[in-house]
């Protein structure tokens, strides 16, 4: 029955073209399709519908259609092909029309991907961290670090075990001395660097500056003397990792002084917003 009625309505039913650039050639079933063929005078956007009240109302665009449709037709004789039962149930009326409507090519806005690509802008985070230090010496030693960061950004930091009653002479007076036993450690530590904010919680940073672990014995005479195989006085270089979540700080670090003595820090500290 319903091919029958198919065949019918396409004896009675005229085509409306509706686009200054399009015209209209025919319009011929092809079993149970109906194909349409019309003239595209310039590139468009095609979508094919039909009326069953001469134009008045449209149900479409159409989806079970193939061919010359969609974005970016070019011109010339195109034609679409329509499987009509596949997209409708039945097609009747004594007033049934197709539309094709041609539309100027869509033109995608980069809003998008400029959006995915523009920098990334971060506020400016004020800190401050209390840092301890350890090594395998074993030695421990504490201070404070305090910097900003944005994007960039830097620090300053000074650690210390504070152990300055031991400090060797320079010169020693003639005479035999005997060690003691007793033995002395020195750390200080000042460096400042640049960070690197890598996301918005986390930051990487290096550090440099002037080190000296001194390992000093005292001698009978209570003077005290320096063991220069252990002990270095040079450049202390750093490499550390920051997070900053919801203002609170903690960090970690690798510390060297002239890449002989290493040591680990870790910080803790509070973070603030600033212009």
């Amino acid at each position: 029955m319903k091919n029958t009625l198919l065949i019918i309505l396409l004896f009675v039913c005229t085509f409306f073209l509706h686009a200054q650039n399009i015209t209209y050639i025919s319009q011929t079933q092809e079993g149970k399709k109906i194909r349409v063929s019309y003239t595209l005078d310039e590139k468009a956007d095609i979508s094919l519908y039909y009326s069953e009240d001469g134009g008045v109302t449209r149900v479409g665009p159409l989806k079970q259609v193939t061919g010359d449709v969609g974005e970016k037709v070019s011109a010339g004789h195109n034609s679409i092909l329509w499987d009509v039962l596949a997209e409708v149930d039945q097609l009747k009326g004594d007033n049934i029309v197709f539309i094709v409507e041609a539309d100027p090519i869509k033109v995608k806005s980069s809003t998008k991907n400029y959006a995915l690509t523009r920098r990334k802008t971060y506020a400016k985070n004020t800190f401050i961290t209390f840092d301890f230090a350890a090594s395998l010496s074993p030695l421990l030693s504490y201070g404070l670090s305090f910097g900003q960061v944005r994007r960039w950004g830097w620090f300053l930091s000074f650690a210390s075990n504070y152990n300055f009653s031991s400090l060797p002479y320079s010169s020693l007076p003639n005479g035999t001395y005997t060690f003691m036993g007793n033995e002395s450690k020195l750390r200080v530590s000042l460096m400042g660097g640049v960070l690197f904010k890598i996301a918005k919680p986390v930051s990487i940073y290096l550090g440099a500056g002037y080190g000296c672990k001194g390992v000093y014995y005292e001698t009978n005479m209570g003077y005290w003397v320096e063991n220069p195989l252990v002990s270095y006085y040079g450049i202390d270089a750093s490499l550390g990792i920051l997070l900053d979540v919801q203002h609170f700080v903690l960090k970690g670090e690798v510390v060297t002084t002239n890449f002989k003595y290493v040591e680990i820090k870790v910080g803790i500290g509070y973070s603030i917003e600033t212009k």
